[in-house]
Order: C-alpha cells, then sequence, then structure tokens
C-alpha cells in the first residue's frame, strides 16, 4: 500500500482523502504511513462462502 500511495503521489502531486483495499492490505506500516496523512482508508472483506 505504501508503494501505491507514494506512486499516486508521484504522479498527482498530493496523496488521496481515502483509500480502500482488501484486508489483506492491513498491517501497522500501512496505517502508520496514512495517519500522519489523514487518509481515511476503509477495508473491503470477501463474504464467507
Amino acid at each position: 500500500m505504501v508503494s501505491f500511495l507514494s506512486s499516486y503521489f508521484d504522479h498527482y502531486g498530493r496523496f488521496p482523502k481515502e483509500c480502500s483495499a482488501d484486508s489483506g492490505y492491513v498491517s501497522e506500516e500501512n496505517y502508520s504511513f496514512m495517519n500522519p496523512l489523514y487518509i481515511k482508508e476503509f477495508r473491503l472483506f470477501s463474504p464467507s462462502l
């Protein structure tokens, strides 16, 4: 997620206000990167089968 957000910044000159990803991207590294930038995160979960 950090590399994606860094690439987004390089391309658009700013970070997104919101970011969505599945639960596989939940990590301390991602939260630590997003929190100081005030990026609101949304996690999407797959339904149980």
